[in-house]
């Protein structure tokens, strides 16, 4: 709470649920009735949308991207960069391509060896994922300002290894200046070699479906910077990033 994030992870390490008991189901509640809830229609070209399901559905053929995919996504790319060309916003324009080149919509921690297990590097890199995931969308909301209505829908990952475990964490802001953290799957892989194979498609499956998290993250950062800016692209404050307390010596 520190950090203005609330943590709906179980764990000894945060006392939200504790803190807000008497209200903690109706409040999560109203927080994923909101991100399950269908979104306003983007207003990418319709050529472009097409030419995006097009591609969602050569990847769940093939199972992978290929060279047509990165042919298809260039021209996505090239019908998008025309449209704001036409409508004169050269610098908006700019915004989405240095969007493209350098920004990081996703984190990955290894919490130790798993051959030596400690939960308090885990508890501290969970915490720093949260805080990297939180620096990730002020980014997103101080460079690129837009309708909050598209930012809020926005999911960050971070992914988290420890003692055999993936965790798949997500981070939004549904409402303004909150911060809500959350373990979306965990899944393990097997370190008996004997199960190796046939665990493999299941461990498989998971990976792929963290991989269409991490790429529905990018659509939703792209139709938000792409979208005009409404009145209401001013409603949202963020909370910086506080430094963690200096922990005291022992004298």
């Amino acid at each position: 709470m520190r950090y203005n994030i609330l943590d709906t992870a179980k764990s000894s390490a945060t006392e939200a649920r504790n803190l807000f008991r008497r209200h903690w189901d109706d409040i999560i509640g109203t927080i994923e009735e909101f991100l399950t809830s269908n979104p306003d229609a983007t207003l990418l070209a319709p050529e472009s949308a097409s030419a995006l399901a097009s591609i969602d559905q050569d990847i769940e053929q093939d199972g992978r991207a290929d060279d047509n995919t990165a042919e298809k996504l260039r021209d996505i790319i090239r019908i998008e960069c025309e449209k704001l060309r036409e409508n004169g916003n050269t610098i908006w324009r700019k915004r989405v391509l240095d969007l493209i080149e350098i920004l990081q919509v996703s984190t990955l921690e290894v919490s130790g060896s798993p051959s030596c297990p400690d939960h308090t590097h885990y508890v501290g890199d969970r915490n720093k994922t949260a805080k990297m995931l939180k620096i990730i969308l002020n980014f997103i909301k101080v460079n690129y300002p837009g309708d909050f209505r598209e930012f809020r829908r926005i999911k960050v990952y971070g992914v988290q290894i420890y003692d055999h475990d993936f965790y798949i964490y997500s981070m939004c802001m549904p409402f303004a200046g909150v911060y809500y953290f959350k373990l979306e799957k965990k899944f393990s892989y097997s370190t008996i070699p004997a199960l190796l194979f046939k665990e493999l498609l299941n461990f498989s499956s998971n990976l792929l479906t963290m991989r269409d998290m991490i790429i529905s993250s990018t659509k939703s950062v792209m139709s938000y910077i792409t979208n005009p800016i409404s009145e209401s692209s001013d409603d949202a404050k963020i909370d910086k990033v506080k430094t963690s307390p200096k922990k005291k010596k022992n004298n």
